[in-house]
């Protein structure tokens, strides 16, 4: 299962390759409906909470820091996000880099920490279709394939995705839908690249998740289902999140 999840949350990051061809967003001087979330405070459903700040250069994303004890920085390099240092409350840290083909779509995702390395590798075919394989391995090297999957895009956004761990053999079929209104990240700078890898369920590059409806074989369906209050520039204020899994449960709440 974690690794089902694991591959589901690399899809998104493709999602970043086929849906922006500008690497460049309007500045604030000509774009009145510029928003950036200066906060943000997710609660889960054991009424714990955490508060995040974010930090900025201009459009381009610098840091997150949340007072649980947890961080996150961001490195660019023109207006490609290529790296991301994490460390948690317990001062555990991780290393997410990304590899960009000459179309701006991400070829490589490499996840490593101090005991274990993970690589994900995207293939795009003349379809439209996104053909993903994830290895493990150690901090230097990552050589078991440990799934493999594809995925789907209608309109800027990932539909369906189908993945195949293959360790159990088991397959695991995602659909999403979607609203008409804007994520909260979609001013940031090269974060539609990344933003579906920070999170273990999707939620969307220029558009919110409403739906995800995640079948695996041998088992009942899953909906994930999300609820939204959007301000008059239609960027969400509060967003309520109900998953059976309790994988991405509870409300969060933007500041811009």
């Amino acid at each position: 299962m974690k690794n089902s999840y694991l591959l589901i949350s690399a899809f998104l990051l493709l999602l970043v390759s086929c849906t922006s061809e500008s690497d460049t967003t309007p500045s604030p001087e000509v774009n009145p409906k510029l928003r950036l979330i200066q906060k943000s405070i997710t609660t889960g459903w054991s009424g714990e909470s955490v508060t995040s700040v974010w930090n900025y250069d201009g459009q381009k994303l610098v840091s997150i820091i949340s007072d649980n004890g947890s961080e996150q920085h961001f490195t660019y390099n023109d207006n490609l996000i290529v790296s991301v240092e994490s460390s948690n409350e317990f001062g555990e840290v991780t290393t997410d880099s990304y590899e960009y083909d000459d179309q701006g779509r991400i070829t490589t995702h490499l996840d490593i920490s101090a005991d274990w390395g993970r690589k994900q590798v995207y293939e795009y075919a003349p379809d439209g279709s996104i053909s993903v394989t994830q290895y493990f391995g150690s901090d230097e090297s990552q050589t078991q394939i440990v799934m493999q999957g594809v995925l789907l895009m209608q309109n800027g956004e990932i539909t369906h995705t189908k993945t195949l761990n293959v360790d159990s053999g088991y397959g695991r079929i995602c659909d999403y839908t979607y609203d008409t209104h804007n994520t909260p990240t979609r001013n940031i700078i090269g974060y539609d690249k990344i933003s579906s890898l920070l999170s273990t369920n999707q939620k969307g590059i220029f558009h919110n998740v409403l739906t995800n409806t995640q079948t695996t074989e041998g088992q009942d369906p899953v909906l994930v289902t999300k609820t939204y209050v959007y301000d008059s520039l239609d960027f969400p204020l509060r967003i309520v999140s109900s998953d059976p899994l309790d994988g991405d449960s509870g409300i969060t709440e933007y500041i811009y």
